[in-house]
């Protein structure tokens, strides 16, 4: 399968995730019991992928209690991003326990940064120079990320002290030259999230962590975080044209929190021409090539679609795709923890 066609599929399987996501959570607040079943059972889900995760050996770091689990890219990420939208319909008002696990394991890494090249707390990757220096720019802004949309879905008002060292670790850690702006992202060759064109990718999540943290962009800024939050917004800008789909909608996404991000001129791909305005055509949806597609509005997040592309979305989508708490959808890896099993949960 071409490289670009791949692309789009994972993409449009992102949006009917999104899109049938986001119907069962309004549902839900609006007292639908049928749809609280249903985002009850995906919390089930989520949690137990994520236990899965903490629990496979290959993904521990550190000692005795100071063990933590890599916050990967392509499995506790989207947990970190999904996971706070639905506390409201969990057992207690806070984070789940899986949840409170990773934010806790977060917060200990953070505190412990300079210690992270150790055997007391390890970092992600450390069998050479190269890889240390990777493991260092990508924990740094998933630790920014994962602590920023706790503190939001706290309601605080400004960061948290653990956020806030986080955040200083997030500019001490970006790239000043080459791909200035960005920071140095796991590469091991895994489309999307680790591979040559991650650190686009990795970019944006540092713009939805600064643009997530509340307070953060409204007070004083220090010299480093101003530096760094006008060379993020550069290097996202300029690199958009030339991203792939993939992390072009994720430079979208920052786009809703973090102001500056998208271009104002008419960019063209090889395959779409995107004019930028208050309402944006982002790619054509569903692969095959049907003339409508996913739109995304500056706020709220990207979940929007065209009445001709929610028609074809329903012909594209049966029912029993529609029932959940799961979708069939490809993997990063070849792994069993990267296995959705038919019960609903990350086999090993």
């Amino acid at each position: 399968m071409p490289a670009d066609s791949a692309i789009i599929r994972r993409v449009s399987h992102i949006a009917l995730i999104c899109m049938v996501t986001t119907g069962w959570v309004n549902k839900a607040n609006a007292g639908d019991p049928e749809d609280a079943f249903r985002v009850r059972k995906a919390i089930a889900y989520l949690d137990g992928r994520q236990d899965d995760w903490s629990q496979f050996a290959k993904s521990q770091r550190g000692e005795g209690v100071d063990r933590t689990a890599c916050v990967s890219c392509h499995t506790g990420l989207s947990y970190a991003l999904a996971r706070p939208v639905l506390r409201p319909f969990g057992p207690t008002s806070g984070p789940g326990a899986p949840e409170g696990r990773m934010i806790a394991a977060v917060s200990l890494r953070v505190e412990h940064w300079d210690e992270l090249d150790s055997p007391r707390f390890r970092l992600m990757y450390d069998h050479d120079d190269h890889k240390e220096v990777e493991s260092r720019g990508t924990e740094a802004v998933l630790n920014a990320l994962v602590l920023a949309l706790d503190d939001t879905k706290l309601r605080r008002t400004t960061p948290g002290a653990a956020t806030r060292t986080a955040m200083r670790h997030l500019w001490a850690t970006q790239a000043t030259e080459g791909n200035a702006g960005s920071w140095d992202w796991l590469n091991f060759g895994l489309e999307p999230w680790e591979a040559n064109g991650s650190p686009a990718f990795g970019a944006a999540l540092a713009a939805i962590a600064v643009g997530s943290a509340p307070g953060y962009l409204g007070q004083a800024l220090d010299e480093d975080a101003t530096r760094g939050v006008r060379s993020l917004r550069d290097y996202l800008r300029k690199r958009f044209p030339e991203e792939s789909l993939f992390n072009r909608l994720w430079i979208l996404e920052a786009s809703t929190t973090l102001d500056g991000l998208r271009p104002t001129r008419r960019v063209r791909s090889s395959t779409n021409s995107w004019p930028f305005g208050a309402r944006t055509v982002v790619g054509p949806w569903p692969p095959s090539g049907t003339s409508s597609g996913l739109t995304a509005q500056p706020s709220p997040r990207i979940r929007m679609l065209t009445q001709p592309g929610w028609r074809c979305m329903r012909c594209f989508a049966p029912d029993r795709l529609l029932r959940g708490p799961r979708w069939p959808g490809v993997s990063a890896g070849s792994g069993p923890i990267n296995k959705v099993t038919a019960r609903g949960r990350a086999g090993r």
